[in-house]
């Protein structure tokens, strides 16, 4: 986002009285956001990334966070815990800065199996993927990812993006390697606490151009996990893949040719994946008209789904810059996504549900409109308990700038969006709004965000407590297969080719219309050519300024 000068102001938070109209009332208090420990201390040159943090939770007040802040030499790297409730002080991943010669540094990822337990991924030095693992919980030294010579490269520029720990020393990341020519898609093991050497993705040199990436993965278990990224067909295509691990083996990618199909802007990056149980998963992101839009797809029962593409929402992204950016699941057949689309002169929120196996049609959190009074709003990130309880956080724009706010999912229904309690004090910059929130059972959740009090961007933390479970009929054992039904099923075929099975090739007819609080709204090839194609050219507003782009 655009730097804004700090505007003296007072803002008066809005609690709009709930909207809930489920039996289980949405309970539940956040506490003051407060200054995450020590990271001003660390943060002396008053940097904080867009993307660069991450959070986890093990259990009630028990959490790790990982990011970036700005020292007098450029980009480093910090770790966080929360331990019965408390937040420690952030520190310096140990090792990173004898890595960081090139004096930069993203953090793209935190996994832990248990408390104690954790790994962080990202680059580092310009471009340089690095690990550091938490073993019973000591941190152990940044290392930098070797063996690509193994598979066609020297150690190059490399990042990991993506990480997925199940249990204590065992974990998959993935991320890309270059070389002088192109960059490609790799993913990596850890077993037993060592980390193996990275390999290619199985069958994506048959369809890419050496230009790929792995930007999201999620492991129901040990052995079976599913990955996203995306490839070139062209200098200027991009298109997303898929790929499962199946009882300890990494099968074939996949691709969605009806996905490819309304991908005519070759620009199609998938942002975040969940998997609930083996063979359960759902994808989010976004594909390219004139613009962005956004999709989601889900794996149910081993087997891809065609893509949802939502025509509601292309009609009213006007500006042409849609994504679903987040999206987690926390039990069979439900799951939230969330993100933007943009119109004219701003960015409006966007939220999605999936209730018993069906993505309803997206729309707006409630009370975002009230808040949003200079036109700009979003999702950054969501977060849900195995029990149905989710949370949504971003931010919004008023007459004093950017604010953080939050939305609760409880009950079957969102509350109203309001601003973190105590950032109105905090932030008199006016450039604040969260990033990245986790939930375990019991409705407790914490969130990270950032702030900035004067002339200097920081990090805040805020917990929620007490929120009451889901009574949704949605939710089951995190554990147990799926038996729903998702709208859009498509049965893939063989392209013996490619050495690629394509997924999603068939689905229903689409529903069209605004942004109706309830109702599912999918999408076809068959309405493909009546779609309205939005102006605005490429990517716009925040779809442009925060989404992740090839680095």
């Amino acid at each position: 986002m655009k730097k804004r000068s700090a505007l003296v102001a007072v803002i008066v938070a809005v609690f709009a009285a709930l909207t809930v109209t489920s039996s289980v009332s949405a309970t539940g208090t956040w506490s003051n956001a407060s200054a995450m420990p020590n990271f001003a201390t660390l943060n002396a040159g008053g940097g904080v990334g867009w993307h660069d943090h991450v959070i986890t939770c093990l259990s009630a007040g028990n959490c790790t966070a990982a990011g970036t802040y700005v020292d007098a030499t450029g980009s480093q790297g910090y770790v966080v815990s929360q331990v019965n409730g408390v937040w420690q002080n952030a520190i310096t991943i140990p090792g990173l800065v004898a890595l960081n010669t090139g004096h930069y540094t993203e953090v793209d990822g935190i996994s832990c199996s248990s408390m104690g337990n954790c790994s962080v991924i990202g680059a580092t030095n310009n471009a340089y993927a690095f690990v550091v693992d938490q073993v019973n919980g000591v941190w152990g030294q940044a290392q930098l990812v070797q063996g690509f010579n193994l598979i066609g490269s020297s150690l190059g520029h490399s990042a990991l993006y993506t990480i997925s720990c199940v249990t204590d020393g065992n974990c998959e990341a993935g991320g890309y390697f270059d070389t002088t020519s192109f960059h490609r898609a790799f993913a990596m093991s850890r077993v037993n606490g060592t980390w193996q050497s990275p390999f290619l993705i199985p069958g994506l040199a048959a369809i890419d151009n050496g230009n790929s990436r792995l930007t999201a993965l999620s492991c129901s278990s040990v052995d079976n996990c599913s990955a996203a990224g995306y490839y070139r067909t062209g200098a200027n295509v991009r298109n997303v893949f898929v790929v499962d691990k199946v009882n300890g083996t990494w099968q074939t990618v996949s691709v969605f040719p009806a996905l490819n199909a309304a991908n005519t802007g070759s620009d199609a990056y998938p942002e975040s994946l969940s998997c609930w149980s083996d063979g359960n998963c759902s994808v989010s992101g976004h594909y390219a008209t004139t613009g962005a839009q956004a999709f989601l797809a889900d794996r149910v029962n081993g087997v891809w789904q065609t893509p949802l593409l939502f025509p509601s929402v292309v009609a009213l992204n006007t500006a042409g810059g849609a994504t679903f950016i987040s999206v987690a699941c926390p039990s069979d057949g439900s799951c939230v996504a969330g993100g933007w689309y943009s119109i004219q002169g701003g960015t409006v929120d966007l939220i999605a549900n999936r209730v018993n196996g069906v993505w309803q049609t997206p729309s707006r959190l409630p009370g975002t409109s009230t808040l949003d009074t200079n036109h700009e709003a979003w999702v950054e990130g969501v977060g849900c308990a195995a029990d149905g309880t989710c949370v949504a956080t971003g931010g919004y724009r008023d007459s004093a700038g950017y604010q953080s706010f939050t939305s609760l999912l409880s009950g079957g229904a969102w509350q109203n969006a309001a601003e973190v309690p105590g950032l109105h004090v905090m932030n008199g910059g006016g450039e604040s709004w969260g990033h990245r929130v986790a939930c375990v059972n019991g409705g407790t959740c914490s969130l990270i965000g950032q702030y900035k009090p004067s002339t200097v961007r920081q990090m805040y933390v805020a917990d929620l407590v007490g929120a009451a479970p889901s009574s949704s009929s949605s939710s089951s054992s995190s554990s147990s297969s799926s038996t729903t039904t998702t709208v859009g099923v498509g049965l893939g075929n063989t392209n013996s080719d490619a050495g690629v099975t394509e997924v999603g090739l068939d689905a229903p007819a689409a529903s069209s219309g605004g942004l109706p609080a309830t109702g599912t709204d999918v999408s076809t090839m068959a309405v493909l050519a009546g779609m309205l194609l939005v102006t605005g050219g490429a990517l716009a507003g925040m779809a442009q300024r925060k989404r992740r782009t090839a680095r």
